[in-house]
């Protein structure tokens, strides 16, 4: 369902929107039940994460995180990026959310080590306006990279994204 509340960008196209809302057709709700997330358990929470991030659905994408969720962007080894809790992470979507018309990650590889997921993932995206070091609106951005995963309660607890 579209959240009126939501910041205009994350409503760019209703139709992801209702797909996503159609595949998830309920909050995402974890049993915890005192045990840990098992890997299949991961893996869903992990997509479904994925799907509202491509849907530009910043409601969906908050569902599965954390209240205390640790988010960092990594490129070539130097922390670009990096917030702490749901308030912050939830500003810096929607203030990253206008740089692409378009945007897909998918998984080409998960794993389990330890606590962490490790998802290898190829990016592709459109930009939606120029950078400042010259792209030009409507130029197509791929990338090769991977995120780490880590859970809480049923939550994701801490997103890494790595490039280079």
């Amino acid at each position: 369902m579209i959240d009126p509340d939501e910041p205009e960008h994350f409503v760019r196209e209703p139709e992801s929107l209702r797909q996503f809302d159609k595949k998830y057709d309920s909050e995402y709700i974890f049993t915890n039940e005192g045990r840990d997330m098992e890997q299949g358990e991961k893996v869903a929470l992990i997509q479904r994460y994925l799907d509202a991030y491509q849907a530009f659905h910043l409601v969906g994408m908050l569902d599965c995180l954390h209240e205390q969720v640790h988010f960092q962007y990594i490129a070539n080894g130097s922390v670009q990026v990096s917030t702490e809790g749901k308030d912050a992470f939830r500003q810096l979507a929607e203030g990253s959310a206008g740089l692409f018309s378009a945007r897909q990650q998918t998984i080409t590889d998960i794993r389990e080590e330890g606590d962490v997921m490790h998802a290898d993932i190829a990016f592709r995206g459109t930009l939606a306006q120029p950078t400042p070091d010259g792209l030009q609106a409507g130029t197509e951005i791929q990338l090769q990279g991977r995120s780490e995963f880590r859970f809480q309660d049923g939550c994701i607890l801490s997103v890494s994204e790595i490039i280079g």
